[in-house]
């Protein structure tokens, strides 16, 4: 026989000690639902924001190498960030955001009641210094989520659109150039 089916048995010799039980089940309902009350806007948000990199960087890593069966693959969110390629000028300027990004992710999804600052959010707030250099942060998840979009935009893949951030890191590095002769 299974444990399982000595339930009913087991039910009657807690009887005695049911006064017990129900006093510690009604100290563990209020921790539960304290756990449970925890700001699942927050949780939601940034495990959104997480996905969505993630989809633009899958996409990235299939553009880059279309050959490959990256769906099978099932590579962790970590393992990707290193397939990126770390030299190249669009992706290693969001590349410490993004990690950043999944530092937090990895915390909200292990502890119920973890919780991020903005000290939290050093690298992905100095890619938004220089691409949002007008917005001032008061609230982590903003933060969050304008980083995602930065950096989303950072890792699209397009000949036409790949063109175009070549043409000006050129440029950009040409006038850095001149100014230090």
């Amino acid at each position: 026989m299974r444990d399982i089916d000595f339930i009913p048995a087991v039910v009657t010799e807690l009887a005695s000690h049911q006064p017990r039980i129900e006093e510690r089940f009604n100290e563990e309902d209020g921790a539960f639902k304290k756990l449970l009350a925890q700001d699942h806007n927050l949780i939601g948000r940034v495990l959104k924001c997480h996905l969505i990199v993630e989809n633009y960087i899958n996409r990235y890593l299939e553009s880059a190498s279309p050959a490959h069966n990256w769906l099978n693959a099932r590579l962790s969110f970590s393992q990707k960030i290193e397939l990126l390629p770390h030299a190249n000028p669009k992706v290693a300027w969001v590349l410490s955001g993004i990690r950043e990004l999944n530092a937090i992710r990895n915390r909200f999804s292990h502890r119920i009641t973890a919780h991020v600052t903005l000290n939290d959010l050093t690298e992905c707030s100095k890619v938004l210094a220089i691409a949002r250099n007008e917005t001032k942060y008061s609230e982590p998840v903003v933060i969050i989520e304008d980083f995602t979009m930065v950096a989303c935009t950072w890792l699209i893949i397009d000949r036409e659109i790949e063109a175009v951030f070549e043409e000006a890191f050129k440029r950009a590095r040409k006038k850095v150039m001149s100014r230090k002769r």
